[in-house]
């Protein structure tokens, strides 16, 4: 199979990354503590959010396969980092779609805000994850733009959503949502690219 296959078919996977986030950002309750988690098909909502970033993970290589010579040393390190950001959110959502529901039955007063959860070294390691991913995307994003290669738009609407859902307990969960919404339409718009050859 040719490179340039490859790179068609990683759109095709990337287009449905978006997609599912989108839908699975959509559902997602407003709360975080055992009431939402017991309440809410939460263990479907954050597979598919686990799903959706394990399937960007080849929309990344993709792009940057795509884009590599034109996008430079930015293009790699924004690469190398939302890759490692990408699949430390992956392992989150992994926690969040099997753990947390054991934990909102076994032990309700690790989870929510204030929880034992949210102190000390896992908030830390939950915060490095959030921080990588944003981090990753904000320069993968001005990679891209710069590069000129892969929609402009799309990556700016990838930066732009990737804020409030790695910064969730600074905005309100209707701009988290949206900022999901925003995040998915510009990794379906990149996709949609990779696929199309545009």
């Amino acid at each position: 199979m040719s490179s340039a296959t490859l790179i068609r078919w990683s759109g095709a996977v990337t287009v449905l990354a978006g997609v599912v986030y989108i839908l699975s950002r959509l559902l997602h309750p407003s709360g975080d503590d055992a009431a939402a988690v017991l309440n809410s098909p939460w263990m479907a909502i954050h597979t598919g959010m686990m799903l959706s970033a394990l399937l960007l993970l080849f929309g990344l290589m993709g792009m940057y396969a795509r884009q590599r010579e034109r996008a430079g040393t930015l293009g790699l390190i924004g690469f190398v980092v939302a890759f490692l950001g990408t699949g430390l959110y992956a392992g989150f959502m992994y926690h969040e779609a099997y753990i947390s529901p054991v934990l909102a039955i076994e032990a309700p007063a690790l989870l929510g805000e204030g929880g034992p959860l949210f102190a000390g070294p896992t908030f830390l390691a939950f915060s490095l994850t959030f921080i990588i991913f944003l981090l990753g995307y904000v320069l993968f994003g001005i990679a891209t733009i710069r590069a000129g290669v892969l929609p402009r738009w799309g990556a700016t609407l990838a930066i732009v959503g990737a804020v409030p859902i790695s910064l969730v307990p600074f905005f309100p969960f209707v701009v988290v949502t949206l900022g999901g919404v925003v995040f998915g339409a510009g990794v379906v718009w990149l996709g949609y690219a990779l696929w199309s050859g545009d």
